[in-house]
């Protein structure tokens, strides 16, 4: 299925909405997951750069 949308309102709408259901699957719940032991991982290592130099 494809679909053009022009409206930004809309297509930003869109988006909400499928990161909303998305988040509710298991592979999202398992993305998610990732996402957030990788963004800690990162600060860390940007406090661990801090302090060293």
């Amino acid at each position: 299925m494809g679909l053009i949308v022009k409206d930004r309102d809309i297509v930003r709408r869109l988006q909400e909405v499928f990161e909303e259901d998305w988040a509710k699957t298991e592979l999202g719940k398992k993305e998610q997951k990732e996402f957030e032991k990788d963004r800690k991982l990162t600060t860390a290592e940007n406090v661990v750069a801090a302090v060293s130099e």
